[in-house]
């Protein structure tokens, strides 16, 4: 559980420092917030949850903050669930020759995989 709890807050922060540091600017310029996320987070994977539990409070961190800050766009993108490779390490370079195979499957998306929200 502390390998949990620290990979948790860690996530998070790296979320919300700069969420911090530019959401009085964003907010008076009506800019935009970015959270990329995960379609994971629709699932509950034994394999995982420090992952899972990170993703979930950076997009509830979005949704504070869109309340709080009214004129900031905030859109949170679930990408589709992919396997490719970041929990192995790989010497032989096939994570290079999946990348094409990624993009295509992002590119060719049926649904949406984003929410726009005030």
């Amino acid at each position: 559980m502390d390998r949990m709890r620290a990979y948790v807050s860690t996530s998070f922060n790296y979320a919300l420092s700069p969420l911090s540091a530019f959401a009085d600017l964003l907010n008076k310029k009506g800019g935009y917030c970015l959270v990329v996320s995960s379609g994971y987070v629709d699932s509950v994977e034994l394999d995982f949850p420090h992952y899972l539990c990170s993703k979930a409070a950076i997009e509830m961190l979005a949704v504070f903050a869109a309340k709080k800050y009214k004129k900031t766009k905030y859109l949170i993108v679930r990408p589709p669930k992919m396997l490719i490779g970041c929990w192995q390490h790989e010497r032989d370079g096939s994570i290079g020759n999946r990348r094409k195979g990624l993009l295509e499957v992002i590119g060719n998306q049926r649904r949406p995989c984003a929410n726009i929200f005030r």
